[in-house]
């Protein structure tokens, strides 16, 4: 029988490590498995586009927020310049007068932009976005269709300390982390063959501006 979703990995799991009963412990590993690819995982597949209209000085991230790969203000002719707090802060210092940001920075979940604009504007971002959560009622998404063993080896490099089986972490865990690392890399390859990419546009909810982050990015950048 295939593996195809979270329902196939709950009962598989404890096939794999010949235990029957786990206690219901499958589920934790499928979710610790999860928070691991966050710092581990950059697919093309998990990329997204999304704009925002800013006429103050921050915006909050969106809640699936792990990366941001290019910032830039709609009409620019280039992307904002990564800065630290204070750089920011010393930019906003020396008065320079509001207009399109030409900066930005992080604070906590917020993007700090400089100058500060005066009017409204349209702040676009492409970013790396968490993976769906895998649950009874959603049990599939991008990655279980991509190579669900991913979930299936880095759930059982989880469940080996849990059963104190320390001879075959290593087993698993090479395994995993070596299909991570085939999608991370095909993904580099196609991120810069010169291929044409589809822009996957979402939306996001108010933050520190009142106006919600739409989902009609329509900005260019050259």
């Amino acid at each position: 029988m295939a593996l195809v979703d979270y329902n196939d990995l709950l009962e598989r799991i404890p096939r794999w490590l010949n235990k029957r009963n786990l206690d219901g412990m499958a589920g934790d590993f499928i979710t610790l498995t999860e928070t691991d690819l966050r710092s581990k995982l950059r697919s093309r597949e998990m990329q997204t586009t999304v704009d925002a209209p800013v006429s103050c000085s921050a915006v909050n991230l969106p809640g699936d927020w792990l990366d941001a790969t290019r910032l830039w203000m709609d009409g620019a002719k280039r992307a904002l310049d990564f800065c630290t707090v204070d750089e920011l802060e010393e930019i906003r210092a020396r008065g320079c007068p509001g207009g399109p940001p030409t900066h930005f920075s992080w604070t906590d979940s917020t993007i700090e932009l400089a100058p500060v604009p005066t009017s409204e504007q349209l702040l676009h971002m492409t970013y790396y976005r968490r993976i769906p959560t895998l649950t009874v009622d959603a049990p599939t998404n991008w990655l279980t269709v991509t190579d669900i063993g991913v979930y299936l080896f880095g759930a059982l490099t989880r469940a080996s300390p849990y059963l104190m089986d320390d001879t075959r972490i290593a087993t698993w865990a090479s395994e995993y982390n070596g299909r991570i690392a085939a999608l991370n890399g095909s993904s580099n390859i196609a991120l810069h063959s010169g291929a044409p990419l589809k822009r996957r546009i979402r939306g996001y909810g108010p933050g520190v501006n009142p106006r919600p982050w739409s989902a009609n990015a329509g900005g260019t950048f050259p």
